[in-house]
């Protein structure tokens, strides 16, 4: 059980769960100004991940887009992600997820929660 709940915690996929982020507006306008100092970072989408294990945590998601270097497609995401858990202090335990390069289903549905686009 400890180990299918730490695994729940860990990683996501299409079909689980979402809530708003629920964020008090002073934490999320903290948050979203610290996002806002990155250039390259072009959108930005916060939302809790429904979980049993550990319910009382709230587990948040952080999808981000980015910016695309020059001609190529490689994406600045990886880049910047490491920045994000360098610099940045989440309001509880985050999972950062890069929505230029993971199944496009994410991204509809994490575009189809109220309130989750935060940049």
């Amino acid at each position: 059980m400890l180990q299918e709940g730490k695994r729940e915690r860990e990683q996501i996929k299409v079909g689980d769960s979402w809530l708003e982020h629920g964020l008090d507006a002073a934490t999320l306008g903290t948050l979203v100004e610290r996002l806002q100092e990155l250039p390259d970072l072009q959108r930005a989408y916060l939302l809790r991940k429904r979980v049993t294990f550990r319910a009382e945590l709230p587990l948040y998601v952080l999808g981000i887009s980015a910016a695309r270097r020059g001609f190529t497609r490689a994406s600045r995401a990886p880049e910047i992600i490491k920045q994000l858990r360098k610099s940045v202090q989440f309001p509880g335990e985050t999972l950062i997820v890069d929505l230029d390069v993971v199944d496009e289903r994410f991204g509809r549905e994490f575009r189809g929660l109220a309130a989750a686009r935060i940049i």
